[in-house]
């Protein structure tokens, strides 16, 4: 929505982070199922790691390395450089170590390998935070990163509205810090 609001289209950055987070929560979550598995099983629900059944490390592993090519993938359409595919690396080597966890399937190894992720979630942030900080300066308008940021910063300068209704105008009455009178006030 985010995207939409500020270029007034879904760009296919969006579209991959959708997919990344699709790819990323159903293999996590896969880690959760394995762990009720037996429960499951016994109540009649559909889990992933029911669905998947024998394969389901097999299956993980490959929804896994679709989530970090497709991560790989943002960063090379957002023009992101080395830190955030450091970070990528990082979070390659953090899921290589949930399957070290969980290569026995046990349910406690499982649920260490599902909270696990936090890291790599973690991990991915920062990569991006810190690729981001490196890139603003550089990104020019010709990236969809750098439209978004020209649009948006347009918007708060008063210029550009791209249809999504009027401005509102700010309060009267209130100055800084929401006091009546002082700078700030209308």
């Amino acid at each position: 929505m985010a995207f939409a609001a500020v270029q007034g289209e879904v760009p296919m950055l969006a579209w991959l982070l959708y997919a990344g987070n699709i790819l990323w929560s159903t293999a996590y979550d896969t880690w959760y199922a394995m762990v009720d598995r037996e429960d499951d099983l016994k109540m009649g629900s559909h889990s992933t790691a029911i669905l998947f059944g024998d394969l389901d490390l097999v299956i993980q592993g490959i929804l896994y390395t679709l989530f970090l090519a497709t991560m790989a993938l943002v960063g090379l359409r957002a023009g992101l450089g080395a830190s955030y595919f450091g970070g990528v690396a990082v979070a390659a080597v953090l899921v290589a170590y949930e399957f070290w966890l969980c290569r026995n399937r046990e349910r406690g190894a499982c649920f260490k390998g599902f909270l696990h992720n936090k890291w790599v979630g973690a991990g991915l942030f920062a990569a991006l935070a810190i690729a981001a900080g490196h890139a603003a300066p550089v990104v020019g308008a010709g990236t969809q990163v750098g439209q978004g940021l020209e649009v948006a910063a347009q918007r708060v300068d008063g210029g550009l509205h791209r249809g999504l209704g009027p401005r509102l105008p700010a309060p009267r009455g209130l100055g800084l810090r929401g006091r009546p009178g002082g700078a700030g006030h209308a």
